[in-house]
Order: C-alpha cells, then sequence, then structure tokens
C-alpha cells in the first residue's frame, strides 16, 4: 500500500482536535503512513511521534502557489482552505508522491485504507470526494489518485474570482471536468434527496456500500462550530441536498470493538466512512 494520510494546517494557531483527528486516523490504520504539513513552530504539539512531520518552511515555494499568493493576498479562513492545495502539489512533488488521502483536521474516519485503497483506485476517475449540495464539494476527505489531477485543479483555481471558495470553486472544477472528477457518495436513492442533485450526490453507490459525510452529517450529529455561529445541536444545513434529520443515528460496534457511526431510514442503515465534526469536539466521536 503506498497511499500516505496528508493533513495541512496553515497558521500560527494550533488547533489541537488535529490530536485526535491523528489519534484515529493510526487507530483504524495503524501501519500507515500520516504526513503532517504545518508551520514548524507547532512541531512539539503533535502528541503521536509515528507522525511524519513536514514544516511548510522547507516546502520550496513554486512559481504557482507564489502566484496564487499574489494573486489572492487577503489573508482569511477562504484563503487558507484553497491554499492547501497549492502546498499539497509541492509537497508531493518534492516527496515524489503519486497518490494520497487527504483529509482536514476535523474530520474523523472509520475505514482501514488497506480494505479501502482498492476500492477508490477502482472508481476515482482522478480526484474523489463527496458532494455537498447547492454547488459545493466538501473536501474534508478527498482522495488524489495523481498529482497531475491536483495540479489540473489548482490550476484551474488560478483562473477563479478571488472571492470564492474551495467548496464553490471546487464544484466549478469537478461540474466542468467530469472525465477526472468523481463524487463519493453520501445518501442513497432509497432516501428522500433533491432530485436535480441525485446523481452526484448517489455517484458511487454501486460501489460503495456506505455513505461519505461532506459535512452535514457531522453537523447534525455534533452541531455546527459555535465559534463562527451561535451553537446549534442537531443542525441541518439548509445546503445539503438531503435533510440530515430524516435519519435515526446510532453507534455500530465492529468485530474488533470499535465504533462507526450509523444512519438508518425505512428499515436501512449505512455506515458512515467519516463524520466531518463541524463542532470541532472530536473526543466524542472516537471509535
Amino acid at each position: 500500500m503506498s497511499c500516505p494520510f496528508v493533513l495541512i494546517h496553515i497558521g500560527d494557531h494550533f488547533p489541537e482536535y488535529t490530536n485526535t483527528c491523528i489519534q484515529q486516523v493510526l487507530r483504524w490504520n495503524p501501519t500507515s503512513t500520516l504526513y503532517c504539513l504545518m508551520s514548524e513552530c507547532h512541531k512539539e504539539k503533535i502528541l503521536d511521534k509515528k507522525v511524519k512531520f513536514i514544516s511548510l518552511e522547507s516546502i520550496p515555494l513554486s512559481s504557482k502557489r507564489a502566484a496564487f499568493s499574489k494573486r489572492c493576498p487577503v489573508e482569511g479562513f477562504w484563503k487558507v482552505t484553497t491554499e492547501r492545495f497549492f502546498v499539497l502539489e509541492d509537497f508531493m512533488n518534492q516527496y515524489t508522491i503519486e497518490e494520497c488521502f487527504h483529509l482536514e483536521n476535523d474530520n474523523l474516519i472509520y475505514f482501514s485504507m488497506e480494505d479501502m485503497l482498492p476500492l477508490l483506485r477502482k472508481t476515482s476517475k482522478g480526484i474523489s470526494a463527496p458532494y455537498l449540495g447547492s454547488g459545493h464539494i466538501g473536501f474534508g476527505v478527498c482522495y488524489f489518485k495523481g498529482v497531475s489531477f491536483l495540479e489540473e485543479m489548482t490550476t484551474f483555481f488560478m483562473c477563479r474570482p478571488v472571492n470564492g471558495n474551495d467548496m464553490t470553486n471546487g464544484y466549478a472544477f469537478f461540474a466542468e471536468n467530469r472525465h477526472i472528477t468523481s463524487c463519493l457518495p453520501t445518501c442513497s436513492e432509497l432516501c428522500d434527496i433533491d432530485y436535480e442533485e441525485i446523481d452526484f450526490i448517489t455517484e458511487g453507490s454501486e460501489h460503495f456500500r456506505h455513505f461519505w459525510d461532506a459535512l452535514a452529517y457531522g453537523q447534525f450529529i455534533g452541531g455546527n462550530n459555535p465559534r463562527c455561529h451561535m451553537y446549534i445541536p442537531h443542525y441541518v444545513n439548509t445546503d445539503c441536498a438531503f435533510l440530515t434529520s430524516q435519519f435515526k443515528y446510532s453507534w455500530f460496534v465492529n468485530s474488533d470493538g470499535l465504533r462507526i457511526p450509523q444512519v438508518e431510514r425505512h428499515g436501512n442503515s449505512w455506515l458512515l466512512y467519516n463524520i466531518h465534526v463541524h463542532s470541532k469536539d472530536l473526543d466524542d466521536f472516537l471509535s
């Protein structure tokens, strides 16, 4: 297996829940390689020393990334969420990494990459990520089959409006480049889904038995982010192409004693491969 996990954080503030994200990845994947790309000042804050820490300062600045920074000079959340893909591209080229699974540090995964990788390689046209709805791709989890596909996406981002964000620009890229983009299924045709968006929502469901979370499941299970909004438990994201409130939620315990979130509807049940814990209280949802 040669597909590492990659976490990227740009900024001087260290999000403590990163260590919980790492703990969960290694709980399910004890032999996998996990890279953590952050500023050098955060190195000692990573608790698990099996993680391969790469300082952002050590990654050569490509002309493309420099041009993006110059073109998008206003600092802030939406800039760095897009900039991370330019960082990832430079990192993969520097270390000759051809494929990777990138996840945001407020996501928890519930799968073994050893089991998942053959399916990702079989189904992905180049880049795979879950679709939320209303023209938003959720990059909380995403698979890159090759660095060349990532290079195409960052080149596309260079031509997008500077006031856009990774979710809407990502959707524009997916919609215009269907030959190299694949959506990870977030719901089933057996559930209530906005008919106009059903194709993106259920894409790949003939291969994946369960669901991926673009954002909305995690918001409903754990509430929204109280750091940015008034906290609402069981928050229903209206941008999502289906109502997360239609499901019954529970924990499934596998043969290894690990908890996996489960959703049920009309006598059918599905596990979640990940949850995007928007509230940042990741400890509550560890396996």
